[in-house]
């Protein structure tokens, strides 16, 4: 039957395929491992794991790695990618990013939008009406878009990065 296999020849009974194995055919010897990104509880089919969650190994019974904020996964997926350039995710479990409202953007893997890309801060005109973006300068970071910061005592950046 379906979901199970005999590794003896002439066996009249079947033993029940282990969770992430399958056999949807009948009269097998083995069962077939669940490759990454599916999985299967039931022993008859690997299904694909839903979207916002990734599997990157073969041969399991669930999905669990949930896609953390900033990046996505859709079903099926092996991993959880990070969301493209002025795209966001801002929850857990995305299955896809959402672009950026106008006038904001986004780093790659974030999980907001700003005025500024990370590595940037914002610099306010000396009339107040606008704001423009300037890159940190050498050893300091922005890793929100919004000041370049020193690091911490005991830190060092060797350049202006978005984080430490």
């Amino acid at each position: 039957a379906s979901g199970s296999f005999s590794a003896e020849d002439g066996a009249v009974d079947c033993e029940a395929c282990p969770a992430g194995r399958s056999q949807a055919a009948s009269g097998q010897s083995e069962c077939v491992v669940c490759a990454s990104g599916s999985f299967s509880a039931s022993a008859v089919d690997c299904e694909a794991c839903p979207a916002g969650r990734s599997q990157p190994a073969s041969g399991q019974s669930e999905c669990n790695t949930v896609c953390l904020p900033g990046t996505y996964a859709p079903a099926g997926s092996a991993s959880c990618d990070h969301c493209p350039y002025n795209t966001y995710s801002s929850s857990p479990g995305a299955a896809a990013c959402d672009p950026c409202p106008d006038d904001l953007k986004a780093g790659l893997g974030q999980s907001y939008c700003s005025r500024c890309l990370p590595g940037e801060a914002e610099h306010i005109a000396d009339d107040g009406l606008s704001i423009t973006c300037l890159k940190c300068q050498n050893g300091t970071f922005s890793p929100l878009g919004l000041y370049c910061e020193v690091p911490p005592l005991g830190w060092y950046t060797p350049d202006a990065v978005q984080s430490l």
